[in-house]
């Protein structure tokens, strides 16, 4: 018999039976991830677990959220003078209710299922979605984060009606180096003195840069310095992180995650907030002082002070 069981609190699901599907290369789909995200409350949106199961077997996972999205904030194609004209007669204009399989405020897949169990799987948890659709009347269903080699797999959700479409990339980076430096030893002599120029930004006395482990007590900062990042990127709307997050993720992640931070005079300018897998290091949020961004050239040096980060912890 195929069924499926649905919890909607991170508190119930049999830990035994989801971490079957669970591979800690990444922290994607880990209970202390899921529960950080929950308990952080942010967007005010409505979890949902999928648990799939033949008899007494489970065949398969989904991790789904329920949130309101403001679509026409995810593009710059719209100015925010369009945007505010047009809603001055259509307020709700592209505002819309979403069930998404993905994460809040990362990227990979939030499916995993037995291959031998793939159609079934899917054909079980189609139904379940279309049922929540109904419930919750929602506008849309999406299904994120499918790597395209395993595009094939899920066949079945597409014969059901959903339409394969391009997503947000998911930028990897293979690590062989054991430190930046080899790293840099690997590039053309132009290019690494480009680079090298632009990391001498951070030599300056005024600048230091720390990996921090409790990062809850920067809870607030952290918010103002995300914001300005979502801000210029046209008040990007998808998720929107407050202090109760880093501080919850902080907490629930020990270990499993960290902050990269780049400071200024011992103020916090720039940072990277990165999940620390078993072989994979995963950027998923980070904020710029935009009073200093180019005086230090921030956004770039962040993103290299993380991969320093991950060379020196030897991830793949």
């Amino acid at each position: 018999m195929l069924f499926v069981k649905k919890y909607f609190s991170v508190d119930y699901i049999p830990v035994s039976d989801w971490n079957k599907f669970v591979v800690r290369n990444s922290v994607s789909l880990e209970i202390e991830h899921l529960s950080a995200i929950e308990h952080s409350k942010i967007n005010n949106l409505k979890p949902i677990y999928f648990l799939a199961y033949q008899d007494d077997l489970p065949i398969g996972i989904a991790y789904g959220i329920i949130l309101d999205v403001d679509f026409a904030k995810l593009s710059n194609r719209y100015s925010l003078d369009v945007l505010n004209t047009i809603r001055c007669w259509k307020p709700d204009f592209m505002k819309l209710k979403i069930l998404e399989l993905g994460h809040i405020s990362s990227l990979g897949t939030t499916l995993e299922f037995l291959p031998e169990f793939a159609s079934n799987f899917l054909e079980l948890l189609s139904s379940e979605i279309d049922s929540i659709a109904q419930t919750e009347n929602l506008d849309i269903c999406l299904i994120r984060d499918i790597p395209f080699p395993k595009l094939e797999q899920y066949q079945g959700i597409c014969d059901a009606g959903y339409c394969a479409s391009l997503g947000y990339p998911i930028a990897k980076l293979v690590l062989k180096w054991s430190n930046i430096n080899g790293y840099y030893h690997d590039l053309k002599s132009k290019k690494r003195n480009q680079i090298l120029q632009r990391r001498s930004q951070l030599l300056k006395e005024e600048i230091s840069v720390e990996v921090i482990e409790d990062y809850a007590p920067y809870a607030e900062r952290l918010t103002e310095l995300w914001t300005q990042v979502a801000q210029h990127n046209n008040g990007y709307e998808h998720e929107r992180l407050t202090p109760d997050f880093f501080k919850t993720l902080s907490s629930e992640l020990k270990g499993r995650s960290h902050l990269v931070a780049i400071k200024r005079y011992d103020e916090l300018i720039a940072f990277g907030l990165n999940l620390i897998g078993d072989t994979e290091y995963f950027g998923m949020a980070e904020g710029l002082d935009y009073r200093y961004r180019d005086e230090y050239d921030l956004y770039f040096n962040n993103i290299f002070e993380s991969l320093k980060v991950a060379c020196e912890l030897k991830m793949k």
